[in-house]
């Protein structure tokens, strides 16, 4: 439910806010990203549907999105998110944590 929470957050608040500070190379941050959130979706929509039976399919569903969860976030650690605070001032970013704590709290889990 957090995951959901967490990429819903990102997608209503974070990723405008690339294409709104960081122009033409935000835009294309938030495509990219948007398209990881997507092909993540799919994995674990995959991953709730599978059987409980079927232990190795499980497995290989769970670590397929493991591994593509764990690429998101360090690309979006390691360059998005900086990118984005050096365009922000320290009243922008503090806005922007509280909208984003706060959508998280109001969106759906699914």
């Amino acid at each position: 439910m957090e995951l959901a929470r967490h990429s819903i957050g990102e997608e209503l608040v974070v990723y405008p806010a690339f294409e709104k500070y960081l122009g033409g190379r935000g835009k294309q941050l938030a495509e990219e990203d948007r398209s990881e959130h997507q092909t993540v979706k799919e994995e674990l929509y995959k991953l709730q549907n599978a059987s409980a039976a079927d232990a190795g399919e499980c497995r290989k569903l769970f670590d397929a999105l493991m591994k593509d969860l764990t690429e998101h976030i360090e690309h979006e650690e390691k360059n998005d998110l900086p990118a984005l605070e050096k365009a922000l001032n320290k009243d922008e970013t503090d806005r922007m944590a509280k909208s984003f704590e706060r959508t998280k709290m109001f969106v759906p889990t699914r």
